[in-house]
């Protein structure tokens, strides 16, 4: 882009953003070595695979002047749209960011190795919806893998090396620095919600890193035997979950996961939280766990509607909104027939700013009168984090689980487009949110009241902790002793307060 920036300064800004493409450790375009000692068989196995089949082989190829007309075409989309794009980089480091990632492109690339370019660039933002996606031919190609105490952890057994096993090594690259290069393409705002990200970006940079449809790599088994093993992407068939499930739990809970507030969900969501508030008002019903730890957000009025169904008390999701008015904006507003006629009409270059007070919604139902309890974690994303935080600051239940991956205070409300070149989508925030506290020095995202962290061990357990917490705040708030909990609300627990402190002297409501 031109900004008559010196190499010092678009290096020290490439190291400011936490993207570098020389730090990532390869040249683009080149192939990896292997590192790994490994059978006779399995070398020879390893040089006559292709470095990709099927969709991958023939990825379009983008040649430097492409590739620097969609990262200005996004860089222009950016600060058009975007409500306060340099909260970390000036415009001007911005800029540079650009040029360099143009400088350090040869002649031609794919777009795997123009998503961590691009996306790099856009993580540097810190804006969980200001982001690039993965190409799609990698969307479904997935290794077994997720991020556990700073390591790669195995999900699930492969070929003799159990599930929990952690990475050494993948082929010549050490697994911590993947583990690095893979955060810095992660678009999210806490260590938490980039971790979650990091299998979603793994298969893209492995590629771009030269490794085909087949990893040499190096793990340490739980008992602390070092294994090699090729690991190989697969494709994950496409499964699908329903947007809400009720079913009953014991001791007379009811359980009510509700895993989007996707729109085009509506109808779904609409008819469980129905039937949910019908049961507990039909049944006798000790506690209801609503478990939103796997909610990846969609429209605040319908987590509105779940709180309107559930009879919740008085409360607002966010305090305001700051909603910059944009061409481009208004027209995908229009092209979506999103009914934002006020929007729709303002002028460009303007801002619609809405403040937000607190108001109980019309009921839909008798008000539970037992013990809420929300499940809460890195994955209770956009408008599920902002009920979670609507709940924490209105005492509309308990919240168990862990921090979510992002503050309540955000951008949101997002543009999506096609990248003209590449062909990949883009995303960029249009608005900013402020929680529901209307404190604009808090930047922490929502914490529970229990913290009951949930480990990957557990998990391959089959143990569920963070519910078998909120079971037992259920008992024990139901006992003969306890105080009866009152319409929804009850008493907020100091966050992180150990779950023996609950009835006990120890309790730090707040």
């Amino acid at each position: 882009m031109n900004s008559g920036a010196t190499p010092s300064t678009v290096t020290s800004t490439a190291k400011t953003l936490g993207f570098s493409l020389l730090g990532l450790g390869f040249a683009l375009g080149v192939g990896s070595t292997w590192s790994l000692s490994q059978t006779p068989s399995t070398r020879r196995s390893l040089r006559s695979a292709p470095h990709a089949t099927g969709p991958i082989a023939g990825q379009p190829r983008l040649t430097r002047e492409q590739v620097r007309q969609d990262l200005e075409d996004w860089y222009a989309r950016l600060f058009a749209i975007h409500p306060d794009p340099t909260t970390r980089l000036s415009r001007e480091e911005l800029a540079d960011a650009v040029d360099l990632a143009v400088a350090h492109t040869p002649e031609t690339i794919d777009r795997a190795t123009f998503f961590v370019l691009a996306a790099s660039l856009a993580a540097g933002l810190g804006d969980c919806h200001t982001a690039v996606v993965s190409p799609p031919e990698f969307s479904h190609a997935r290794l077994p893998l997720v991020v556990e105490q700073d390591a790669l952890c195995l999900t699930s057994t492969v070929t003799g090396v159990p599930a929990g096993s952690c990475l050494r090594r993948l082929g010549s690259h050490s697994a911590r620095d993947v583990l690095t290069w893979s955060r810095r393409l992660v678009s999210a705002q806490t260590p938490p919600g980039i971790d979650r990200a990091v299998p979603r970006v793994l298969p893209s940079l492995l590629h771009t890193l030269g490794y085909g449809t087949e990893v040499p790599a190096e793990f340490m088994t739980p008992s602390g035997a070092v294994v090699e093993q090729v690991l190989r992407p697969r494709e994950q068939p496409a499964v699908s979950i329903s947007a809400a499930t009720m079913d009953h739990l014991p001791g007379s809970v009811v359980r009510l996961t509700v895993r989007t507030f996707a729109d085009d969900q509506r109808e779904q969501l609409l008819e469980t939280f129905e039937r949910t508030s019908a049961w507990i008002a039909t049944h006798p019903t000790r506690g209801l766990v609503v478990d939103l730890r796997h909610n990846d957000g969609g429209n605040t009025t319908l987590a509105e509607t779940l709180v309107a169904t559930l009879g919740g008390g008085r409360h607002r999701m966010l305090a305001a909104k700051y909603w910059k008015v944009s061409q481009p904006m208004q027209q995908y507003i229009a092209r979506q027939g999103y009914p934002a006629r006020e929007y729709l009409d303002a002028e460009v270059g303007t801002a619609i700013v809405t403040s937000v007070e607190p108001t109980a919604p019309l009921r839909m139902s008798t008000p539970f009168a037992g013990t809420t309890v929300f499940l809460i974690g890195p994955g209770t994303l956009s408008a599920a984090m902002m009920l979670a935080d609507a709940v924490a600051e209105y005492d509309l239940g308990i919240l168990v689980g862990e921090p979510t991956a992002s503050p309540p205070t955000y951008f949101g409300e997002i543009y999506a487009y096609t990248m003209p070149n590449s062909g990949l989508m883009a995303t960029i925030s249009s608005a900013a949110f402020l929680r529901a506290s209307g404190d604009p020095d808090n930047g922490e995202p929502v914490m529970p009241d229990l913290l009951v962290p949930s480990t990957l061990a557990d998990r391959l357990a089959g143990r569920d902790e963070p519910l078998a917490a909120a079971l037992r705040i259920i008992e024990e708030q139901s006992s003969p002793s306890a105080p009866p909990p009152g319409p929804v609300s009850v008493a907020r627990l100091g966050t992180a307060t150990q779950l023996t402190s609950l009835t006990g002297e120890d309790a730090t409501p707040h």
